[in-house]
């Protein structure tokens, strides 16, 4: 079964002053970066969640939509839930009876070694909600959440829930990872 990646790019940047999506390393935009990830890793479909400034940033970047489903999230005000919901939503627009289980990566994340989403995906049994790498004592990204589980993910209030909340109520494994992603 394929995995889909959602990639979370909806924020202001407030401190960076200017949507993340746009910032750039080595001349490529974190958005592309994360596209390549996930589609180096084998990822169908790639989602970019975009909310603020998301016109701006297509006309100046018209490529993220050849590479990637691009998703407007019009509550982006509301924080990073809002993008998941968003993104999480287009999967079930796409295929609605083929749900993927999905990866979860912020656009800001360190890049993500193929290897990692391979771990993760080995990681995820039936009985498990979710997925997280382990790198030393802490957890990374992305997350990879089960088809059977982030569905419900829809229902829950965008400007109250927040995934690591609710992911410490859910049955999640892990996977030990070389990777600070």
């Amino acid at each position: 079964m394929s995995r889909a990646l959602v990639i979370l790019a909806g924020g202001a940047g407030r401190r960076l002053g200017a949507p993340k999506a746009t910032a750039r390393l080595f001349g490529t935009s974190f958005a592309q970066i994360q596209i390549q990830t996930g589609h180096r890793a084998g990822c169908a479909p790639v989602v970019l969640a975009l909310g603020c400034e998301a016109e701006p940033i297509l006309a100046k970047d018209p490529s993220l939509k050849q590479s990637a489903r691009v998703v407007v999230c019009l509550d982006w005000q509301l924080g990073q839930f809002a993008s998941l919901r968003a993104g999480l939503a287009s999967l079930l627009e796409e295929r609605p009876g083929a749900i993927p289980d999905a990866f979860v990566l912020p656009v800001d994340a360190l890049p993500i070694k193929t290897r990692t989403f391979e771990a993760l995906a080995q990681a995820l049994h039936e009985d498990l909600d979710a997925t997280v790498p382990i790198h030393g004592d802490r957890r990374g990204h992305p997350v990879l959440l089960s088809s059977r589980f982030w569905p419900r993910l829809l229902e829950e209030d965008p400007a109250r829930a927040r995934l690591d909340h609710i992911l410490a109520r859910a049955r999640v494994g892990e996977a030990f990872v070389d990777d600070p992603g």
